[in-house]
């Protein structure tokens, strides 16, 4: 709630079918950054398809919400990640094993 002394903000008015697509792609760029496709997803990574799909069936990524089926009525259709969610499943992984990356990369 905003203060007393401040007005209440609203949202832009939109008067037209061109001034919405307009204020609809302004928001967009952040959208389209936060859902990934599977090979930018595992790029942003730095892992491969494979890893992320051992990832998944490990438990560590949750269908519904770090991995989404991109078009639910396909019986093969492309996954996207959660680009956030996806970096705190894989940081929580790096933060309790044993091994460090630097050694086991050796």
């Amino acid at each position: 709630m905003p203060p007393p002394n401040e007005p209440y903000r609203r949202l832009p008015v939109v008067s037209s079918a061109a001034s919405h697509a307009a204020a609809v792609s302004a928001s967009a760029p952040m959208a389209r950054d936060l859902w990934l496709t599977t090979t930018e997803i595992c790029a942003h990574l730095a892992i491969s398809r494979s890893t992320l799909f051992a990832i998944r069936r490990s438990g560590l990524l949750h269908n519904g919400r770090h991995l989404v089926v991109k078009n639910p009525n396909s019986s093969r259709s492309y996954l996207l990640g959660h680009r956030l969610r996806c970096e705190l499943a894989l940081s929580r992984i790096l933060r309790f094993s044993h091994t460090p990356i630097a050694a086991a990369s050796n």
